[in-house]
């Protein structure tokens, strides 16, 4: 059985500055799967314990299943750190697909300082 353990040290402020990511995630279908239901069960709930320290600890803000299989999680961590986090997890979960995402309002003032900055250029 593999031992799956992650905790984190992370106050508030640090949690506040870091980048948020969605990252769409799929069980491997190449991990070593254990056969026995029972030990089926005792991976999951390994599984599931790495997510709610994660939760525990502020770095997953949001976890959840897609009904065809799969998931996503929403994570506001260093990417160093995202990174540590996917390596804990390997084999069993892949990441699909990962993005950095901007908060609307923050969105908000690059597209207008960047747009006033190019029409400010232009009447040079």
């Amino acid at each position: 059985m593999h031992a799956l353990s992650i905790s984190f040290k992370i106050t508030a402020k640090e949690v506040r500055d870091m980048a948020k990511y969605l990252v769409l995630w799929r069980l491997s279908p190449t991990a070593p799967w254990p056969t026995d239901p029972a030990e089926v069960i005792k991976l999951n709930e390994m599984l599931f314990a790495a997510a709610d320290n994660l939760i525990k600890a502020g770095v997953i803000k949001e976890h959840g299943f897609f009904l065809a299989g799969g998931g996503y999680t929403i994570y506001e961590i260093e990417s160093l750190e995202a990174f540590r986090v996917a390596q804990m997890l390997h084999p069993f979960v892949e990441a699909v697909k990962v993005e950095e995402m901007v908060p609307y309002e923050r969105g908000k003032e690059i597209v207008r300082e960047a747009w006033t900055a190019k029409a400010e250029a232009m009447k040079k």
